[in-house]
C-alpha cells in the first residue's frame, strides 16, 4: 500500500516553505508522495518560489490559478493522485 498526503494551500510562500521543510525533516520517510495544490492568483515570482520549494522527488506540485473552495481543491487534488496511491 502507498501513502499520500495532500496540502491544499492559497499560497503563503513562507508558510509553505516552513511546512515542506518540516515534512522533509520529520515524516517524509513515512509517506510515498506529498501533493501540494496551490490555488490562488499569486504573483508569478511567488508561484515560481513555491514550485522550486516543491522539487523533491516525493512532492507533486499542482497549480490552480484562482481561488477555489477548500473542499473543491481537496477533490481536485485527490483526482490528481498518481495510480500507485490508493485512497
Amino acid at each position: 500500500m502507498s501513502r499520500a498526503v495532500i496540502l491544499p494551500t492559497p499560497g503563503d510562500p513562507f508558510l509553505i516553505k516552513y511546512w515542506i521543510d518540516n515534512f522533509q525533516r520529520i515524516w517524509a520517510s513515512e509517506i510515498d508522495r506529498l501533493y501540494v495544490t496551490l490555488n490562488s492568483p499569486a504573483e508569478p515570482a511567488v508561484i515560481d518560489y513555491i514550485r522550486k520549494t516543491c522539487t523533491a522527488p516525493n512532492i507533486v506540485f499542482n497549480y490552480i490559478p484562482q481561488f477555489v473552495d477548500h473542499g473543491e481543491v481537496i477533490n481536485r487534488t485527490l483526482n490528481a493522485l498518481r495510480p500507485e496511491v490508493s485512497i
